[in-house]
Parts: C-alpha cells; structure tokens; sequence
C-alpha cells in the first residue's frame, strides 16, 4: 500500500503530464491539412491517449528500446561517477538509480502478470469487460451456466496473448464479425457503469490502469459508431 501511495503522490502526475504533452504533440493536422475542429481535436486526444495507454500495457519494441536507453544511462552515469572531478563540474553526476521514466512502454505489464497471484479479487466486472471486449466468450471465463467470473480460471488467461490482443485492438472502424450480446459494447458499458475509479485504485493501482484502458476504448468505440451513423445519415439526405 505504501508503494502505491507513493505512486499517487509521485508518479502519477508525472504520468499523467507525459500523458498530455505526447497526445497534443500527436494531435496536429497534417501539412496541407485543414486545421481541426474543436470536436476533432478533443476526439484525436481521446485516441491519442489511448494509443500511448495501451503501450503501457504492451509495446513490445518499444520495452527494448526503452531497456537499451536505460542501459546506456547506467554506462553514463557509471562513467561520469568512476571519473575524477574537475572544477568545472557541476553540484554533481547526475544519478540513473531510482530515476522515474514518466509512461516508459509496458510499465504496468508485470504488475497487470501479479494478479495472477491473487486468490480472490474485488470489482471482477472490470476483469470480466476487460476480457469480453477482447473477444473472449462467457464459456472461457465465467462459472458454467453464470455471468460470474471464475477468477481461477481467468488468472491463466492473463497472460501474452492476452497483451497481444490489448496491443492490437482498434476501437474505431465497422465490425464483420458477429458479437455476443454481453460482448457488445451497451452491456460493456453497463457492466462497468456503477465501478469508481478512485476506488479500484484503492484497492489496486493495476486494476485502476486496466479499468481506465477499457473505458477510453470504450468511450472512443461509443463516439465511432455515433460518428458513423450520423455520416451515414447526412449521406442519405444528400442523395
């Protein structure tokens, strides 16, 4: 509990800065382009967001690049420590032990892979959307017959294909494939209606990240289909 807290106090709000600056630095119009509208831009945040939430989770490449920094960090402040001060130095060599990289790729993916030692775990609807919004049927993850999770069956499906599907999945877009009623995105939303963030993150900070994961991919499918539905419509009318 203390290391969460020290999270919510430290970290986290470097996070979140990181989090903003990335989006608005992705969310420009291209050259040539028209400059965007004010719906445009906040609908480009929301994705933004989640693009660089989800690398979080899963990135892949990004998690050996981002190892490869910190091992030339460590060489340099190895380097800058072993030499002799001159002086023109400064107060100090900078240090690279316990030096907090804000939204480094696949922070949250070993503390989302501890869950899996959990026995029991509260607000399982989150789990539960989580898994329906990937694809994954009631038969795989629930008691037989219920709507229940059965967290003993669901903690050996935390695992990389898991990742794999939460790095790959794309909110925006018409769907070919046919759905289960409790995977389409009404009861997902409803499913999850009643849970506070705030406290998840009481109860668990890697809860909470997953629970925000699923609510701005959530959220961004809602405003995808509304936004093609109106399209379609003002197509019929100009016809």
């Amino acid at each position: 509990m203390e290391i969460d807290k020290h999270y919510k106090e430290t970290h986290e709000p470097l996070d979140n800065a990181e989090l903003e600056q990335r989006s608005e630095q992705l969310n420009h119009p291209k050259e040539g382009q028209e400059p965007f509208s004010e719906e445009q831009r906040i609908s480009g945040l929301k994705r933004a967001r989640f693009n660089f939430v989800t690398k979080s989770l899963y990135d892949p490449e990004g998690a050996i690049s981002h190892q490869k920094q910190l091992d030339r960090d460590k060489l340099r402040a190895s380097a800058d420590a072993s030499r002799v001060p001159t002086p023109n130095d400064g107060e100090g060599a900078p240090e690279v032990a316990g030096k907090y990289y804000p939204l480094a790729p696949e922070q949250w993916k070993s503390e989302v892979l501890g869950l899996r030692n959990f026995n029991v775990i509260k607000f399982p609807r989150v789990l539960q959307t989580l898994f329906y919004l990937l694809g994954y049927t009631r038969e795989e993850i629930c008691e037989r017959g219920t709507n229940a999770l059965n967290f003993k069956i669901v903690k050996e499906l935390i695992n990389e294909r898991m990742f794999a599907k939460m790095g790959s999945y794309e909110p925006t877009g018409s769907r070919k494939s046919e759905f289960k009623a409790y995977q389409k995105i009404a009861f997902l939303k409803k499913n999850i209606a009643d849970i506070e963030e705030e406290k998840v993150d009481d109860y668990s900070l890697v809860l909470g990240r997953i629970l925000r994961w699923v609510h701005l991919a959530i959220d961004i499918r809602v405003e995808d289909v509304v936004n093609r539905r109106d399209n379609l419509e003002y197509l019929k009318q100009e016809r």
